[in-house]
């Protein structure tokens, strides 16, 4: 925000116009003419810098209106003429017109100056040609002729007031500058009101040197007048080299009574490392203490000579602020710490982790018909329902935290070990389906933290849901024939005695288990059998993932997890363990 904005300019005719005028006269009779005189510039100048030309003209040719009306010939004038002469050169590029009004300015105040915000070099070299015409003798005498503006003369659209009583300007607003703050220092800023006007609101202005656009802040009653602080955000955000400060009163109407200070020429408090005058101060209130010096987000260096949290130490001065070094480690403490660097992880806040790990566990299958990939007889085979172990697996898992507390979200990968190391040719020659070997499983998880601090700090604990495509492996037993390698000693070398053809050094069941009807197994002689059975391929996942954090970005991630599969139906829980990162 650039001053107060209290009028819109724009092409709506004398309507507009009318309305400045009239809100005009009643902030002169509040405040005087001198406080309705800067306001006009400053919206007019406001004007010029959105390029509304005309509208900044006809702004400031009603402050030269007021001047000419209550004969205020010095600084004001000379500033609204100085106004004039950038609107006619950078509006119209009257440079003959522009000359005029810059020469006239000077001639009523040799100190006036362009405002650094609005000039460019053009413009700065015309204004010292009319300084120095105006040092030619006889130049300034009479006053030189108003140039002829490119914008029309607006007409009153309300009767110019006369002269009224009112309080003047050092009696509206009573303010004693802050000249001096130490660095790192808030800086308290006071100011009275004159009792017998009926003030609205009086608000800061301010902004660090090098910017451009000045930050508001209301000020609040104290005492007898009202007060502000710039704190400890700005002072350690920016740590700058000095403020520039206005302070403006405006009545319940919110237009402009008077100010302390302007935008184009404000107060200046220069940040020093030791005082000259004694420390500012509010009326009975000891001077604000100094702020704790923090490293600034986009300077990471300033933490390069201290050691973080969880990092091996010797001494406390060795950690960076806000840590104490406890059993030879970097830990927190509820004070300032131990010495160090300052920063440390009184603020530290991650944005990702991941965990990688390996884990097993037991689940409940469902029974029935099944055709196991290393079956040795023919035909469907009948499996129980009970407990089976699920495979060794891998997980990795990416996550993000969230800007809401204690949430954060990402993805989980899975994959089951088979090992299926003894896969016999029975199971290639029948061309029975057989588990790849790493069964994968991707899923949408998300974690909420149900123990552990902000700072993210040792321990912390989620509550994990996850949701999405899921293979699980179990290990499932089964009864099968008792089997033998088939050979081709006899002139019946590729079929059996019932016609069951074969390949030399297949398994086949033994003959004595074989029912001499039709050559299938008898179910005699059973012998145990085991093969990976899949379950899935949708499921749910819920479980406790829990971190201890060893140092700022490395720790190890543990968990206990349940999950559910379906439509090949499966309940299992199982354990996982692993090292984890985040940054």
């Amino acid at each position: 925000m650039r001053g107060l904005p209290l009028f819109v300019a724009g092409p709506i005719g004398a309507v507009c116009l009318g309305v400045l005028l009239f809100s005009s006269n009643v902030v002169a009779q509040a405040g005087g003419p001198q406080a309705t005189i800067t306001q006009l510039n400053q919206q007019a100048m406001e004007a010029y810098g959105n390029l509304q030309f005309p509208e900044a003209m006809q702004l400031l040719q009603q402050a030269e209106s007021l001047c000419n009306q209550y004969n205020l010939r010095g600084p004001a004038l000379a500033r609204t003429y100085v106004n004039m002469g950038m609107v006619e050169f950078g509006g119209s590029g009257n440079n003959a017109g522009a000359l005029e009004y810059f020469k006239k300015a000077v001639c009523l105040d040799r100190a006036v100056m362009l405002d650094p915000l609005n000039s460019t070099p053009d413009v700065e070299m015309l204004f010292k040609g009319a300084q120095s015409q105006a040092q030619a003798p006889g130049a300034c005498r009479g006053g030189a002729a108003a140039p002829q503006p490119a914008y029309p003369q607006p007409q009153p659209a309300y009767p110019q007031p006369q002269p009224q009583p009112g309080p003047a300007t050092m009696q509206l607003l009573q303010h004693t500058q802050v000249t001096q703050q130490v660095r790192l220092t808030p800086i308290p800023i006071f100011a009275r009101v004159n009792p017998n006007v009926q003030a609205g609101q009086v608000i800061l202005f301010y902004r660090t040197i090098g910017e451009r656009i000045y930050q508001q802040v209301p000020m609040q009653p104290n005492g007898s007048g009202y007060s502000a602080m710039i704190g400890c955000d700005v002072m350690q955000t920016f740590d700058p080299t000095g403020i520039e400060y206005y302070i403006a009163v405006l009545d319940t109407s919110n237009r402009l009574l008077g100010t302390s200070g302007t935008e184009a020429q404000p107060h200046q408090t220069s940040i020093v490392q030791t005082l000259t005058v004694p420390p500012p101060a509010l009326p009975n209130e000891a001077p604000p203490g100094a702020c704790q010096e923090e490293c600034p987000p986009w300077n990471p260096d300033c933490n390069s000579a201290c050691k973080q949290f969880g990092d091996l130490c010797d001494s406390d001065s060795e950690c960076c602020s806000g840590l104490a070094c406890i059993s030879e480690t970097c830990t927190q403490t509820d004070g300032d710490g131990g010495g160090g660097g300052g920063g440390g992880w009184g603020e530290y806040g991650p944005h990702f982790r991941i965990s990688a790990g390996v884990g097993t566990g037991a689940g409940l299958v469902t029974g029935g018909a099944e055709q196991p990939y290393n079956q040795v007889s023919d035909g469907s085979l009948t499996v129980g329902t009970g407990f089976a172990w699920s495979k060794f697996h891998v997980r990795v898992n990416p996550m993000i935290y969230l800007p809401v507390a204690k949430l954060s979200i990402g993805l989980t990968f899975r994959g089951d070990i088979p090992m299926l190391a003894d896969v016999d040719s029975a199971a290639v020659s029948k061309n029975r389906a057989m588990p790849r070997a790493m069964e994968p499983s991707l899923m949408l998880s998300a974690a909420y933290r149900i123990i552990g601090s902000d700072d993210h700090r040792l321990f912390e604990l989620n509550a994990l849901f996850g949701l999405g495509w899921m293979n699980f492996l179990h290990r499932v037993s089964y009864q099968d024939c008792p089997p033998e390698i088939a050979s081709d000693d006899s002139s019946d070398a590729d079929e059996d005695l019932w016609g069951h053809s074969f390949e030399d050094g297949e398994l086949v069941c033994k003959e004595d288990s074989l029912d001499d009807s039709n050559g299938g197994w008898d179910g005699s002689d059973a012998a145990p059998q085991n093969f990976f059975r899949k379950s899935g391929p949708f499921g749910i996942e819920l479980g406790l993932d829990g971190y201890v954090w060893l140092a700022s970005h490395f720790g190890l991630n543990f968990g206990i997890i349940v999950d559910i599969l379906m439509p090949t139906f499966a309940g299992n829980i199982e354990v996982k363990f692993g090292p984890a990162l985040r940054f």
